[in-house]
C-alpha cells in the first residue's frame, strides 16, 4: 500500500500519512519524547533537513526531511549500502545474494545496482513472477526503479552517501536547519518505525486500507496460501477459506493470524476468547437487511415484494411477520470530539503544551490559511494571530510540542479553538460581561 519515488499505489503518501500521524503522535505522547528538535551540524550532511529542497529527478520539492525518510521513499530501506536486498522486499539476506553480487561493500560499479534498477530478483535462478504476457519472469514490478543509476546511494567505495549527493537538486542552505515534522522521519520518528509498536500499527494500516484482503488472507497464514497452478488462494490446498472451519488460537493451537490478537483481547476481560470466537464464526450468517431511521415494531410495519415470476398475476406479495425480525442496531459514532484543557509550561527555550488525554495524546487543530490577522494585546505584549482557517483540513500537535515564541503559542491556541468550534463545540459563557472564548483565553 506504500507508494514510493518509482511506485504509485491506491493511496497517496498524504492519505496514508493522515492515518499514520495519529498513531505516531500517540506513541510520542505516551513515551513523552521530543520528535521535533533537530540536532544540526553544518559539517554533517546526515543532520540536514532537506524538506522543500528540490528532487533532482523530478524538480519537485522533497516531502521528506531526514535522510532516512528520503531513502525509505527512494529505496524502501534506510540501509541501502549494507542491506540492498531490502530494496526487493527481503527482510534478510537471501542465501544466493553473495554468490551473485559478492560481499559488502557494494560499490557503485557493481552490476547489482543495474539489476535493482530493473527490479530483477535472481532468486537463485527460479522465476517467481508473472509478466504482462502471463509468462514467468524474474522482474518484480513493485520494485522497478528506472532511474536508480542517477541517484545511487553509495560511492565508488560502497560507502553510503548523503541525500545532498544522491538526490538533492536545487536548494538553499537556509532551510537545512529546521524542526522536524511528522513524515520527515526524523531521529525520533525513525526510532518509532524500528520499534515493536510499528509492527502492530502497520497491520492496522493494512486492515483499514485493504480490509477485504487483510481479513481474508491473514486469517490463517499457515494454511491459506496461493496456488500458482490454479491462480487462486486455497485453504489447505483444496478449498476457499470457510470461517467456520478455521482453527482458532488457544488450547495449544497457535496460528499466524490476526485472530490471535482478538482472542487475547477477549481473554483480558475474563471471558474465554477461544470459545467466544469459535461460537461467533460457527454461527456466521448473511441475510438481507433494511435499515430504518428510528425505532419501530412489527405491528407498524408491512413489507411487500414484487411478483415472484414474470407470469404471475399478483402484482405484489406480503411478507408474513414470522419471516422477518426487527433488530436494534447500535450505530458506532462516525467521529469523536476530544476536548482537553491546555497546559502551557514555560521552559528555558520557550513554551511546551500538554493536554489530559491518555489515549490520544495530541491536539487536533484547524489548519491556518492566508488572510487577515487580529492584534491581541495583553500588558506590554502585542501578538498578531490569524483569523482565516480551513473548515475541513486539520493537523495534529503532539503533547510536549515546544513553541519557541509567544506568537507560536497564541497561534496554536487559536487554531485549537477554531477546530473545536468547527466540530460543533460552542463557547458562549459570559463572565464579567466578556465571552469566555478562545480569544479571551
Amino acid at each position: 500500500i506504500f507508494p514510493g519515488q518509482f511506485r504509485t499505489t491506491d493511496y497517496t503518501r498524504d492519505e496514508l500519512l493522515t492515518a499514520y500521524a495519529e498513531n505516531f503522535l500517540a506513541w510520542v505522547g505516551r513515551n513523552r519524547v521530543d520528535y521535533r528538535t533537530q540536532v544540526y551540524n553544518s559539517a554533517n550532511e546526515f543532520t540536514y533537513n532537506y524538506n522543500k529542497s528540490a528532487n533532482r529527478l523530478t524538480g519537485d520539492l522533497m516531502d521528506q526531511g531526514y535522510w532516512r525518510g528520503i531513502y525509505r521513499w527512494l529505496y524502501d530501506t534506510t540501509n541501502p549500502a549494507d542491506a540492498p536486498w531490502e530494496m526487493l522486499g527481503y527482510t534478510s539476506q537471501p542465501t544466493w545474494w553473495a554468490t551473485r553480487y559478492g560481499a559488502a561493500p557494494y560499490t557503485s560499479s557493481n552490476i547489482m545496482w543495474q539489476e535493482l534498477a530493473d527490479g530483477y530478483d535472481w532468486n537463485d535462478g527460479v522465476q517467481k513472477y508473472i509478466d504482462a504476457g502471463g509468462l514467468p519472469s524474474y522482474i518484480n514490478q513493485n520494485y522497478v526503479r528506472p532511474r536508480l543509476l542517477e541517484i545511487l546511494p553509495v560511492d565508488t567505495a560502497g560507502i553510503l552517501v548523503s541525500p545532498f549527493i544522491s538526490i538533492i537538486g536545487n536548494y538553499t542552505r537556509l532551510t537545512f536547519e529546521r524542526s522536524w515534522v511528522v513524515g520527515d522521519e526524523g531521529p525520533t520518528e525513525s526510532a518509532y518505525l524500528r520499534s515493536s509498536t510499528w509492527a502492530f500499527e502497520q497491520m492496522m494500516l493494512l486492515s483499514i486500507s485493504k480490509p477485504a484482503k487483510f481479513y481474508n488472507f491473514y486469517a490463517d497464514r499457515d494454511n491459506y496460501k496461493y496456488d500458482s497452478v490454479l491462480d487462486q488462494y486455497l485453504y489447505n490446498g483444496r478449498t476457499h477459506i470457510d470461517p467456520r472451519t478455521l482453527e482458532i488460537y488457544g488450547g495449544g493451537t497457535a496460528k499466524h493470524s490476526y485472530i490471535n490478537w482478538v482472542v487475547d483481547y477477549i481473554n483480558q476481560w475474563g471471558i474465554d476468547g477461544k470459545t467466544d470466537v469459535d461460537n461467533t464464526l460457527a454461527n456466521l450468517d448473511v441475510r438481507l437487511a433494511y435499515r430504518i431511521a428510528g425505532f419501530s415494531d412489527k405491528q407498524y410495519l408491512r413489507f411487500f415484494i414484487e411478483r415472484s415470476t414474470p407470469t404471475s398475476t399478483t402484482p405484489r406479495l406480503l411478507i408474513p411477520d414470522a419471516s422477518y425480525d426487527v433488530l436494534l442496531h447500535d450505530n458506532p459514532p462516525e467521529d469523536k470530539i476530544t476536548y482537553s484543557s491546555v497546559i502551557i509550561q514555560k521552559t528555558d527555550q520557550g513554551y511546551t503544551v500538554w493536554g489530559n488525554s491518555t489515549t490520544l495524546p495530541f491536539f487536533r487543530v484547524a489548519t491556518p490559511e492566508a488572510g487577515p490577522v487580529e492584534k491581541i494585546k495583553v500588558g506590554s505584549e502585542t501578538i498578531n494571530v490569524g483569523t482565516a482557517f480551513s473548515s475541513t483540513r486539520t493537523t495534529s500537535v503532539a503533547y510536549g510540542t515546544l513553541f519557541y515564541s509567544l506568537q507560536g503559542v497564541c497561534e496554536f491556541m487559536r487554531s485549537y479553538g477554531i477546530y473545536l468550534e468547527n466540530a460543533g463545540v460552542i463557547f458562549d459563557n459570559i463572565t464579567d460581561g466578556s465571552t469566555v472564548g478562545w480569544t479571551q483565553m
